[in-house]
């Protein structure tokens, strides 16, 4: 893409908290999701890593990518997410933990409950 002058940019890489939740404190409309954080959170362990370094893994396969754009609620939030960020961890198939389900992919469908 820079060929084209073009910089990617990827923001609420986390789904605005979603991937970092624990799974059963995952709201209704993001129930789904759970099965998959469960069964990665053990990947995670299996691996001594985290969730989160995986995560980051994901986005740094993603080559296009120029910058990220995060939310934090602390500077111990930071901290971590810079840590994971250089111990990223990548899975072999990131394709088989795609999510489709716009009503998830969409903050702005998410229901308020």
């Amino acid at each position: 893409m820079s060929r084209e002058n073009i910089a990617l940019h990827a923001r609420s890489i986390f789904l605005q908290g979603l991937l970092l939740a624990l799974p059963n404190e995952l709201p209704a409309f993001a129930l789904a999701l759970s099965e998959k954080l469960v069964t990665l959170d053990k990947y995670a362990r299996q691996s001594n890593t985290t969730r989160l370094a995986f995560l980051m893994g994901f986005v740094q396969a993603i080559s296009e990518l120029e910058a990220i754009v995060i939310g934090i609620t602390s500077a111990m939030q930071l901290n971590e997410i810079i840590q994971a960020w250089h111990q990223a961890h990548y899975l072999d198939d990131f394709a088989s933990w795609s999510e489709q389900d716009a009503d998830i992919l969409d903050p702005s469908k998410w229901k308020q409950s």
